[in-house]
């Protein structure tokens, strides 16, 4: 949708450097000169750019840069005759400014933004899908903090930043494709569980191996009755087996809970 081709870059290994909202802003602006003056060569060269810049974002988008953003997404789409997709942009930029009208000098009167722009308004875009946060950082859509969901049926900017406040992700997601999962992150408290099950292993594999002994003891007394000798050495066999895996179980454990603490 739109013509793009969204990278989802958890590193950001291909960027140069981080980019500033202003400065993608002033791309946009650049790119919409360009799509004003009738250069659609250069609308198209800047709106790649903007493409390969947004993943390098380093910091939340912002109202005015998101609409900029989905209205120059909107123009794409119209060069691209896809009108299914510049409506969605349209829903995703009234969605920051409900009441956006498109300047004449992007789209005169009878020009087939403003019908489409008519259609997004009035059937504006409210579905949404569950989306699990992470424990540690931030998520941001749009510019605001998720709480859970995000949106359907249109474009949105889905951002995370990790516990340090540092941007590792930026993406524009299409309509009709699943954001990358981001969570949930580990953190030295997740090695509790493991640590209490390991605790309750060895206390299950010392309690097995005193039953075991016992029934070991009772079997080599020699005033036990001769009739109860079978069940006795099944037992204490059974106890004996029994204490091996609960050691097993401990020790693996307690290892896994020493690493997920750990890193």
């Amino acid at each position: 949708m739109l013509g793009v081709l969204v990278a989802f870059s958890v590193a950001q290994a291909a960027c140069d450097e981080p980019v500033d909202a202003a400065a993608l802003g002033q791309a946009v602006s650049i790119g919409e000169a360009a799509y004003i003056s009738m250069d659609e060569a250069g609308f198209r060269r800047t709106w790649d750019e903007i493409q390969r810049s947004l993943p390098c974002l380093s910091e939340p988008v912002t109202d005015p840069l998101l609409i900029s953003l989905y209205r120059s997404a909107a123009l794409h789409a119209f060069l691209e005759r896809d009108e299914a997709s510049g409506v969605a942009a349209l829903q995703a930029l009234l969605s920051r400014s409900p009441h956006y009208s498109l300047s004449p000098t992007l789209a005169p009167e009878a020009h087939p933004l403003q019908a489409w722009r008519t259609t997004a308004f009035e059937n504006p875009s409210t579905l949404t899908a569950p989306y699990t946060v992470p424990r540690k950082g931030t998520v941001w859509v749009d510019g605001d903090t998720v709480t859970g969901v995000t949106p359907v049926g249109r474009p949105y900017v889905l951002q995370y930043a990790d516990a340090d406040g540092t941007m590792v992700l930026s993406a524009l997601v299409m309509p009709g494709q699943t954001p990358p999962v981001l969570g949930p992150t580990r953190d030295v408290g997740s090695g509790l569980p493991l640590a209490v099950l390991g605790g309750l292993s060895a206390v299950a594999a010392g309690g097995t191996y005193a039953l075991a002994r016992q029934r070991e003891a009772t079997f080599n007394d020699l005033s036990t009755p001769t009739a109860d000798l079978a069940a006795l050495r099944q037992q204490a066999n059974l106890f004996s087996a029994l204490s091996v895996g609960a050691g097993v179980a401990a020790v693996g454990t307690g290892a896994a809970a020493v690493l997920v603490g750990t890193w």
